[in-house]
């Protein structure tokens, strides 16, 4: 895995873990994605932790 995208990764987990969590919406600004590309990353995350 390259080191952009372990970037990635940690920040959407740390978005997430927040004491309100996070919408797809919030995740995509803070990264500057779009929406897609999130679902594509949580799939990933998701993928990696079972």
């Amino acid at each position: 895995m390259r080191g952009a995208n372990l970037v990635k990764i940690l920040k959407i987990i740390d978005l997430l873990a927040g004491e309100r969590g996070a919408t797809v919406e919030r995740i995509a600004e803070e990264l500057e994605i779009d929406r897609t590309n999130v679902y594509k990353w949580l799939r990933i995350i998701e993928e990696e932790l079972k």
